[in-house]
């Protein structure tokens, strides 16, 4: 060790040689590394609203939604289903494993929302749509779950 620091002594000019090639380097690679202010985020998440003009959010949760999640969580490649009831309306946010389609996807959401027995009076068609997950701003991305 003390050999080194003798040599780096006795040769400051090979010493700041080295120093400069070291920063154009970290410079050089820097410019070069790409930068994403927001992460490619590969989901497949499929939205089904259904609405009810003049229900309370407990009739929409009891008569709708739980009917809907029953036939809901048996679809293939299901990772997590979250139902939110309102007055006049609910919605259940479905995610899919990433590489799953969401043309085929939505046609089984379809398929299974057809399979609900029968809606209450006055209960609008459920809407599907699938969301595109570039459309949404992951500042954090942080997940919680209760057992």
């Amino acid at each position: 060790m003390n050999r080194l620091i003798e040599q780096a002594v006795k040769q400051p000019i090979t010493v700041a040689v080295g120093v400069i090639l070291a920063v154009l380097a970290g410079l050089l690679a820097g410019s070069r590394v790409p930068i994403q202010m927001t992460p490619t985020v590969d989901s497949v998440v499929v939205s089904v609203s259904t609405f009810w003009e003049n229900a309370s959010a407990a009739e929409i949760e009891s008569d709708v939604i739980e009917e809907q999640e029953e036939r809901l969580s048996e679809l293939t490649g299901l990772v997590s289903m979250t139902s939110v009831s309102q007055a006049g309306s609910g919605s259940i946010r479905l995610e899919f494993r990433t590489g799953t389609d969401i043309r085929q996807a939505v046609a089984e959401v379809d398929q299974k929302l057809g399979e609900v027995p029968g809606y209450p009076v006055g209960v609008d068609e459920p809407v599907i749509e699938d969301v595109d997950p570039e459309s949404i701003d992951y500042i954090a991305w942080i997940g919680l779950s209760s057992s």
